[in-house]
């Protein structure tokens, strides 16, 4: 975050576990496996929003 890299980077990681068909080829997130929703945790954290605001937008998830 002190040096910018944080949205850098960000885009270049990957440890989502979704299928083919949910990750267009495996070129997007499937935004519902567990590490998809720990990456958007951390993310949140940093950058000082709130994860379960963002999460609600997202597929299939159960979030109150």
């Amino acid at each position: 975050k002190k040096y910018g890299k944080l949205v850098d980077l960000g885009g270049l990681t990957r440890s989502c576990e979704g299928w083919i068909e949910e990750t267009n080829y495996f070129t997007e997130p499937c935004k519902g496996c567990w590490w998809c929703i720990e990456k958007e945790w951390a993310t949140a954290e940093i950058y000082n929003y709130s994860a379960i605001d963002s999460l609600k937008n997202w597929k299939e998830l159960d979030i109150e």
